[in-house]
């Protein structure tokens, strides 16, 4: 097996690439999944000097990134079965915020997400 990429492997993930740019730019963001809008306001954050990182449940205990920001950390296993396939939330989903966490709260909220905060804790509620 080869180490680098094969074309089709590029090619699957540009075409996946330029399907989320050209639904975060057309159209009404609250239309989109969950999973979308998350995604969408991770990379907003992002652009505002803001780091996203998933973490393992034994680095979340540690609290080795603590203070390292702004950044938000998620636990890889919890994020993955948060979601159905078709991207809706179906339970709470805890973030740890290294950075202002209002910031957070109020960038989920912009994208029509529920959460809130405590500590350094921001927590994404699923919808009604």
């Amino acid at each position: 097996m080869s180490r680098y990429p094969t074309y089709q492997n590029i090619d699957v993930k540009l075409k996946s690439h330029l399907a989320y740019v050209r639904r975060s730019c057309s159209g009404d963001i609250r239309q989109q999944s969950d999973l979308f809008r998350l995604t969408y306001t991770l990379e907003s954050l992002k652009t505002l000097g803001w780091r996203n990182e998933l973490v393992t449940p034994a680095e979340w205990d540690s609290g080795a990134f603590d203070g390292v920001g702004p950044a938000v950390y998620v636990i890889k296993a919890a994020l993955q079965s948060a979601f159905t396939n078709q991207g809706r939330l179906i339970t709470p989903l805890a973030f740890k915020v290294a950075g202002d966490t209002q910031t957070v709260v109020e960038a989920l909220t912009i994208n029509n997400l529920t959460a809130n905060g405590s500590g350094n804790i921001v927590t994404l509620k699923p919808q009604p």
